[in-house]
């Protein structure tokens, strides 16, 4: 998959790269998939890489119990968790139950030294097909017992509290989403 030359780091996780402050050149970007040969053979992390420095990563994913499968969108923000010692994001994750979407619909954790990515959180929205064209963002049953903000593209409206162990997330974008709760906040385990 080719991307456009130089991009910012918010998008490093999801593209599979992995870059140490700064922006550098990239041609092309493949994402990795769970289950790839050769996949998580040693960890990334190097203490010693020079800034303004980009490696391919290629990380394990790992599904939550749903399962599913990682349909990365880019539409992110990175924010580290000390609590954790991990890179947090929103991301796309795929399932029978949530449907096809474009919108982020997970969060995301980047353990850069395991290599691994875990999908901790999925949303309990959908996305439902109209008869007459295009979709809404709905919420599942689940939604009642368990709020969660609907799917939506956070851009960079990501905030980490260590002293609550949170992911607050306030606003981004979802135009099918008629009745979505914007505002949220999610517990990290």
């Amino acid at each position: 998959m080719m991307r456009n030359r130089g991009f910012i780091i918010g998008l490093i996780a999801s593209l599979g790269m992995l870059g140490v402050t700064g922006c550098s050149r990239v041609d092309a970007v493949q994402p990795s998939r769970a289950g790839e040969p050769g996949r998580n053979e040693a960890a990334v992390y190097m203490p010693d890489m020079p800034l303004n420095t980009w490696i391919r990563v290629e990380p394990e994913y790992i599904a939550p119990p749903e399962g599913g499968r990682h349909r990365p969108v880019g539409w992110n923000k990175l924010v580290y968790d000390p609590v954790g010692g991990r890179m947090l994001y929103m991301d796309r994750w795929s399932t029978d139950q949530h449907g096809h979407t474009i919108y982020a619909n997970s969060v995301m954790a980047f353990d850069v030294a395991a290599n691994t990515v875990t999908c901790l959180n999925l949303t309990n929205w959908k996305r439902r097909n109209l008869e007459d064209g295009g979709y809404r963002t709905v919420p599942l049953p689940a939604n009642e017992e368990e709020p969660t903000p609907c799917d939506r593209h956070p851009y960079g409206n990501l905030a980490f509290v260590p002293d609550r162990n949170s992911l607050y997330l306030s606003t981004g974008a979802n135009r099918s989403a008629l009745r979505g709760n914007i505002r949220g906040q999610t517990v990290v385990r």
